[in-house]
């Protein structure tokens, strides 16, 4: 009774002393953090949550649990930093880039080298960059927001698309350079893991700027993914894998609908201020 009560003690100082970093200016207490979630995005967050660790269980090596459970840890906090992006939240990056670290650390126990570079070469670091660019770039009406673009939103900006068109090409050639790598190093399919990562990374660039066409790049590689397994004989590590594709591609479906609908509010609003400026005039 005595460590039960201790727990429901600890528990409760946790959750309502504990706040989560924004940035400089803001940091929101971990008990109001779900105020503004629908009853349906709270009840997907328990399912998806529940449905990870279904999918890591079929996955688990009984032979080395401690690389399944830094795998778990990653997946799990993988999937909520992805709900939070999905929100266009700041605070996603405390989880993405736990998730992130988990993922590399993994790799590189389960011996999937191309993978641990890839993760330690550029998503890690791009993790930080993104976070830095959002944080400058945040909603004033909500600190923990940040507003999102499309690219028919910056025709004006002639620049900045030349310089983004500039870094996903050089991507590409980078991409070339690695898959040269991992041909020279023996890894297998080393053009197909150069694709994806090129995939991949040209739609953290673009989460990085908001831009909301970032989820129509990942949502039709997933889908391939879980054809190209279909196909073969399924097993129960495939069944686990084919979980976390599904979920990822209900999330990354749900992320594109709720940008497009904060995109359209952005440029509502813009609309109504640049009017309200000219009536004013």
């Amino acid at each position: 009774m005595g460590i039960n009560s201790t727990l429901r003690n600890a528990f409760r100082e946790f959750w309502t002393n504990t706040k989560i970093y924004v940035n400089e200016e803001k940091s929101v207490p971990l008990r109001n953090y779900f105020n503004d979630w629908s009853l349906g995005e709270k009840i997907w967050f328990a399912v998806s949550t529940v449905m990870v660790i279904i999918a890591s269980i079929l996955i688990w090596d009984y032979q080395n649990s401690a690389r399944s459970i830094i795998l778990l840890m990653g997946c799990i906090t993988g999937l909520w930093s992805l709900i939070l992006i999905a929100k266009a939240k700041i605070s996603n990056f405390i989880l993405g880039l736990t998730s992130i670290i988990l993922y590399t650390i993994s790799a590189y126990m389960w011996g999937v080298q191309s993978v641990a570079i890839i993760y330690t070469l550029f998503f890690i670091p791009m993790e930080f960059y993104s976070w830095y660019i959002w944080t400058k770039i945040k909603n004033k009406a909500a600190s923990d927001k940040v507003k999102v673009q499309t690219f028919q939103s910056i025709e004006a900006k002639g620049n900045y698309c030349i310089v983004l068109c500039a870094v996903i090409v050089c991507m590409y050639v980078t991409t070339g350079l690695f898959a040269c790598v991992l041909y020279g190093i023996g890894v297998d399919r080393p053009y197909f893991i150069a694709a994806v990562s090129l995939l991949l990374g040209v739609s953290a660039v673009l989460k990085a700027h908001r831009f909301v066409e970032h989820w129509i790049i990942t949502i039709p590689l997933c889908i391939n993914l879980i054809a190209t397994i279909l196909l073969s004989k399924i097993d129960h590590l495939d069944m686990g894998v084919i979980i976390l594709l599904s979920l990822l591609v209900i999330n990354y479906s749900w992320g594109l609908v709720n940008w497009m609908k904060l995109n359209d509010d952005t440029v509502e609003f813009t609309i109504k201020k640049s009017t309200k400026g000219g009536g004013e005039r």
